[in-house]
């Protein structure tokens, strides 16, 4: 397995993989707009990369058919036996962040170089694009 060291905001991509997994892999799209429902913020092109990247080599998620994502039993095992008590969002991300052992958040750091150049096959910025204006044409729908 990879040793790079795993952001906070991998933690975050991460939860929410399985939160818009929870039926099927999900999309691009999906993923985003689970995100979005955790932290009220939109995932960054370097953040999807980046994070997609590192958590695939670490063996948290699959890949179904292209740029469909699923998590693994690595980290599906830990989540369900620590979400049986239902609890808040911010406490799921923090187990979840424990758990892979990412870095946790600091105003005003710098990402590392190694981390920065960390790509997932498949996404760029026409798809990280496509999946941002699928996910505001489905939040038009629901209004």
């Amino acid at each position: 397995m990879d040793e790079t060291k795993l952001e906070s905001s991998d933690a975050w991509l991460l939860l929410a993989v399985i939160y818009a997994s929870t039926d099927e892999p999900a999309n691009l799209a999906q993923i985003i707009a689970a995100g979005d429902y955790i932290n009220q913020a939109i995932f960054t092109l370097r953040e999807l990369k980046g994070g997609l990247a590192r958590l695939s080599r670490q063996g948290y998620i699959k890949d179904h058919d292209g740029l469909k994502i699923s998590v693994t039993d690595k980290i599906l095992t830990p989540y369900h036996d620590f979400s049986k008590k239902k609890r808040r969002v911010s406490y799921e991300l923090d187990f979840v962040r424990k758990t892979i052992g990412a870095n946790v958040y600091q105003f005003g750091t710098n990402h590392s170089e190694e981390n920065a150049s960390s790509e997932y096959d498949g996404i760029d910025g026409e798809s990280v694009k496509q999946a941002y204006v699928a996910y505001i044409e489905a939040l038009k729908e629901t209004k």
